[in-house]
C-alpha cells in the first residue's frame, strides 16, 4: 500500500533509419550419377541499424498521483551477424519416385549498439528457428495418379516460448485431360494444432490447425 506505480511510455523517433543488411552467399551443386543431386549453400549477413526498443531515462510525475515514468524509444540500437548453412539432396530411386530432403542451420550473434539499453536481451529479437529439417516424397502411381507426402521438423525458437514441432502433410492428385488436375490433401496430419509464432506483445499468436482441402486446377 502506498507503493510507487510505474508506467511505460513509448516515444516516437523522427530520426529512425532503415536497417542495413550486407549479405554474402555462396553455393555448390553436384550431380552424382543420374539419380542423386546434392546442394550446399552458405550465407553470412552483416546487420546494422537494426530497429529495436531502448530504455530512456526514467522520471517522476505527480499528476494525478506519484508515478515513475519509464520512456521507451524505437531506435537503431542493435547490430550483429547472422550466418547459416543449407544442405539439400534429391534422389530418384525409381523413374516415377522422387525423394527430397533439406536441412537448414541458422545462428545469430547480435548485440546492442554502445549507448543504448535494450528492453529485452538481443537474442529475443531474432525469431528464426535454429534448425529446420524437411523431407518430401513424390510418387507417380500411374500416368494420372500421384501421391505426395512431406515431413517437417522445426526446433524451438530460443527467444520465445515456442517449442519445437513436427508437421506431416499428405496429398493425392489425379490429372484430368491435358491441363486439369483434381487433388485432395490433409495438412498437419498428426496434430490438432501447433504453435509457430508469438507476437512481440504476446497477444497475437499463430496456432496452425489441422485442415483438409480439395482443389480443382486447370491450366490453359
Amino acid at each position: 500500500m502506498g507503493g510507487l506505480s510505474t508506467t511505460g511510455v513509448l516515444i516516437g523517433n523522427p530520426n529512425i533509419l532503415s536497417e542495413v543488411v550486407v549479405a554474402y552467399e555462396t553455393g555448390y551443386r553436384q550431380q552424382i550419377g543420374r539419380k542423386v543431386t546434392l546442394d550446399l549453400a552458405l550465407f553470412v549477413d552483416r546487420r546494422s541499424r537494426m530497429i529495436v526498443e531502448s530504455l530512456q531515462t526514467p522520471y517522476l510525475t505527480f499528476s494525478p498521483g506519484p508515478s515513475l515514468v519509464v520512456p521507451v524509444q524505437t531506435v537503431n540500437g542493435m547490430q550483429g551477424t547472422t550466418r547459416g548453412v543449407e544442405i539439400a539432396a534429391t534422389w530418384k530411386p525409381l523413374r516415377n519416385w522422387r525423394l527430397q530432403t533439406a536441412y537448414t542451420r541458422d545462428d545469430a550473434n547480435l548485440s546492442a549498439v554502445p549507448g543504448y539499453t535494450l528492453t529485452e536481451p538481443p537474442v529475443w529479437y531474432w525469431r528464426t528457428p535454429r534448425n529446420t529439417l524437411y523431407l518430401r516424397s513424390s510418387l507417380d502411381i500411374t500416368r494420372r495418379w500421384s501421391i505426395d507426402s512431406s515431413f517437417s521438423w522445426v526446433s524451438r525458437i530460443p527467444s520465445y516460448p515456442v517449442p519445437h514441432y513436427t508437421r506431416v502433410d499428405l496429398r493425392i492428385a489425379r490429372k484430368i485431360g491435358e491441363g486439369g488436375e483434381i487433388s485432395a490433401g490433409v495438412r498437419n496430419l498428426f496434430d490438432r494444432e501447433h504453435l509457430e509464432f508469438i507476437s512481440e506483445d504476446y497477444i497475437v499468436s499463430s496456432l496452425v490447425p489441422r485442415d483438409a482441402y480439395v482443389k480443382v486446377m486447370w491450366r490453359f
